[in-house]
């Protein structure tokens, strides 16, 4: 079954480009269980994810965390995963995402609160 992040991971990128470019701003973009960084398809072997997740070029340009402190309050993560889809710790999260000003969760709990109405 496909996961909703293999289609939307790239237009959450190009919408967070569009708003910026347009000057609009985002409400929200709530990033749950979905690919750390494109860095960890390149490092990490074998990877879990499909090649429908490849954005061609992407980290010539910039990765996921860049794109993610674009939207500054914006933006929640939650349990971002690596290559293997196994949750990054808190302390490695953190460190990735440091330029997002709301912050990570790794905590199960929040995610299945967050998508409980989903």
């Amino acid at each position: 079954m496909d996961r909703p992040e293999l289609l939307l991971q790239e237009e959450i990128v190009a919408s967070c480009r569009r708003s910026l470019v347009a000057g609009g701003k985002v409400r929200r973009v709530i990033l749950a269980e979905m690919l750390a960084a494109y860095e960890m398809l390149a490092t990490q072997f074998p990877y879990e994810w499909p090649e429908t997740i490849f954005i061609l070029g992407i980290l010539e340009r910039y990765d996921l965390p860049i794109a993610a402190g674009w939207l500054g309050e914006a933006v929640s993560i939650i349990n971002p995963v690596d290559a293997q889809r196994t949750p990054l710790d808190q302390a490695e999260a953190e460190d990735l995402y440091a330029g997002v000003t709301t912050g990570v969760d790794t905590g199960g709990a929040v995610f299945a609160a967050v998508t409980a109405a989903w």
